[in-house]
């Protein structure tokens, strides 16, 4: 009974936070600015995306890199209706919710829980491949977590909305970005065409 009653309310809380969101204007660009930008007036779950949308707002980063341009709102929905949510949006995303949902869009998705493991896929990504990736943000999970979508440019990475304050930023390995948190789960998007 307990596990219907969590399923209906998500259903007419994504069905409730769409019909707001849709209000909204839509970022056309990629999102870097979490925190400071208008995201405190986007709903996800039973809270608003500047506080629990980083797994939405990779999702848009990473379907906008591979060419797949989708209104946030629309993505908020899929993810919410879809049972996505960790109880009902207030942790955000179920980090393992992402390879079911690009699989859905008929995207490669090859998922790594070992960060090594993930170092060593990025390295032998094609271009046409993208990551996204679930982290700690420190030793201390009670820090918090974090999901970002990456794109590799030659030796380098790029990661957007790195930390939610305005610009996405270069590192030259994932450990780098990762620094004293550690990996939750990692996920390469996209065939390798290489």
């Amino acid at each position: 009974v307990t596990t219907v009653a969590i399923v209906a309310t998500e259903k007419v809380t994504a069905k409730l936070n769409y019909e707001h969101n849709k209000k909204n204007t839509a970022p056309t660009d990629y999102i870097n600015n979490q925190n400071t930008g208008n995201y405190h007036n986007w709903k996800f779950g039973l809270s608003t995306m500047d506080k629990n949308g980083w797994g939405v707002i990779a999702t848009y980063n990473l379907l906008k890199m591979l060419g797949d341009t989708k209104n946030l709102a629309d993505i908020a929905y899929e993810i919410e209706s879809k049972s996505g949510t960790l109880v009902l949006g207030f942790f955000g995303t179920d980090p393992t919710h992402f390879g079911e949902y690009f699989k859905g869009k008929n995207k490669k998705t090859t998922a790594y829980a070992s960060l090594d493991a993930l170092e060593k896929a990025a390295k032998n990504m094609s271009e046409s491949q993208r990551l996204i990736l679930t982290k700690w943000n420190e030793s201390s999970v009670l820090k918090g977590a974090h999901v970002v979508a990456v794109k590799k440019s030659g030796n380098y990475y790029t990661v957007y909305n790195p930390n939610g304050y305005g610009k996405s930023d270069d590192f030259n390995t994932l450990k780098a970005y990762i620094k004293e948190g550690s990996l939750i789960i990692g996920y390469v998007v996209g065939k390798n065409e290489t």
